[in-house]
């Protein structure tokens, strides 16, 4: 698979190298004439071979969740990881699917109301549990690195020298349980200020969670995954019920208790990493939600 994809990328940027740099309106225009704003250098060759290699995978990710896949050949990453854990969360924790389906119903009259705007940003249990998702299950789990600057840094006591690479993994961060009470449970309250969960709680909690990295080199895409997230889980929870799978395909994306280390939680989804993520599971059972006729369902469906 790494070949092949190498083999595409090698492809594309070929092509487009080729052609004029202002023949399309495209990324990679951007790029050819970007120039450092200190420095006023432009990318080398290697560099936009580099860019344009995330810039792929990013796209990929993006047109899966548009088209619809979830599975493992297209579209195993990011937003289409993050849809695919949300859906095994609510289907586990029925008290947090109830209230975020009684949100979503009484928030719209009608699906065709669903849409990115004032109105679904107001919903907000449904951004409390896809911030709790990728709090317990971040769809880029690898640690990302940063290399030391000039000078050094101390940390707990300790110099590290420039040019030494640190980081520290999300998932560790979003179980740390001082930081995350019951870190294993999906609680989207703890993103929702309460009288039982006071705003230096939820502050606290916002600085530790780190699913789209920090600082400069945070996801350029955030904005555009919550958009894909929050209107797609509103549309489903607005015209379907969902529930586990009646079978042993149930347990198929969860721990395992008594298994590997790690791996015993059953109300986790379980993810193996490899920059972004690949998964297995969930398997569901969708039905039109009472008072809605299948005849409308099928014909918004299709």
């Amino acid at each position: 698979m790494r070949a092949k994809y190498l083999r595409l990328m090698a492809d594309l940027v070929k092509s487009r190298m080729a052609a004029e740099k202002q023949s399309q309106q495209d990324l990679f225009a951007f790029l050819v004439d970007a120039k450092d704003p200190e420095t006023g250098v432009g990318f080398t060759e290697s560099e936009l071979w580099a860019e344009s290699r995330f810039l792929l995978i990013a796209g990929m990710c993006v047109e899966s969740v548009c088209q619809g896949h979830t599975d493992d050949d297209k579209g195993a990453d990011t937003s289409s990881t993050g849809l695919t854990a949300l859906f095994f969360y609510l289907s586990a924790y029925p008290e947090c699917y109830k209230k975020l389906t009684t949100e979503i119903r009484s928030k719209f009259s009608s699906a065709e109301e669903i849409q990115t705007g004032q109105k679904l940003g107001e919903c907000e249990y449904l951004r409390a549990c896809i911030d709790e998702m990728m709090r317990m299950s971040p769809p880029i789990s690898g640690t990302l690195w940063r290399e030391v600057r000039p000078g050094g840094i101390n940390l707990d006591g300790e110099h590290i020298p420039a040019g030494v690479d640190l980081g520290v993994n999300p998932y560790a961060v979003h179980h740390n349980p001082d930081i995350f009470p019951e870190p294993s449970h999906f609680r989207p309250e703890r993103w929702i200020i309460s009288d039982d969960n006071p705003k230096s709680e939820v502050e606290r909690a916002r600085h530790a969670f780190s699913p789209f990295s920090l600082g400069t080199r945070s996801c350029a895409g955030r904005n555009m995954a919550y958009m894909e997230l929050t209107d797609t889980m509103a549309t489903v929870c607005w015209y379907l019920d969902f529930k586990r799978a009646d079978s042993p395909l149930s347990l198929v994306g969860a721990g395992v208790d008594g298994g590997a280390e790690g791996r015993t939680n059953v109300k986790e989804f379980q993810l193996q990493e490899h920059l972004t993520c690949s998964h297995d599971g969930p398997y569901l059972q969708f039905q039109a939600r009472p008072g809605l006729g299948a005849e409308l369902l099928a014909e918004k469906l299709l």
